[in-house]
């Protein structure tokens, strides 16, 4: 049995907290919350479905000699069930886990109108901005490396920066360690 302390800090280093953008032929995306738990070792992913439950699913290898992979997913109501669980515990994924509970609170205070088949209708222009607003932020908290920066490389200091001295010299590894 894992613990849901436990559980927290598996998803905090080898999770993603995030939501799904699928497009729909009526034009209309619709967003699905999803928790993905990721890992090479089949056995504490058993462990860990065995306790909250979630589908596995076999990534094989990526690379030729590799481990293959594998991953346990949660999608929707079961997504946001796990988040409201790991909430209090999430250190990394903190941010994540409290923008899609605020995403799930939404959907839930809504009703989706449907068709006399049963379909569901196209969002309104402004619901998918907002929902569109949660799916940005989502992937800005989600981008690898320091939060902020963007992924171009740094320009020449000299041009974007006209306060630069450029006779400065670099300090020493001596005279940076006295």
């Amino acid at each position: 049995m894992i613990s849901v302390e436990y559980l927290a800090g598996f998803a905090d280093g080898e999770g993603y907290l995030g939501l799904a953008r699928i497009p729909r032929r009526n034009g209309s995306p619709e967003y699905c919350l999803r928790v993905s738990l990721y890992n090479n070792n089949r056995a504490i992913l058993d462990e860990i479905q065995q306790t909250v439950g979630g589908t596995m699913s076999v990534l094989g290898q990526r690379q030729p000699g590799w481990k293959p992979s594998y991953a346990l997913i949660w999608t929707n109501a079961a997504a946001a069930r796990l988040i409201r669980m790991m909430e209090p515990f999430l250190i990394v994924k903190a941010r994540q886990g409290s923008t899609l509970l605020s995403f799930d609170q939404r959907i839930r205070a809504g009703r989706r109108s449907r068709d006399r088949n049963g379909r569901l209708l196209p969002l309104t222009g402004w619901e998918v901005r907002i929902r569109d607003g949660f799916y940005r932020t989502l992937k800005r908290l989600n981008r690898r490396g320091p939060l902020g920066q963007s992924r171009r490389p740094a320009q020449n200091p000299s041009k974007s920066n006209p306060g630069y001295r450029r006779n400065m010299s670099p300090v020493s590894s001596t005279a940076r360690d006295h």
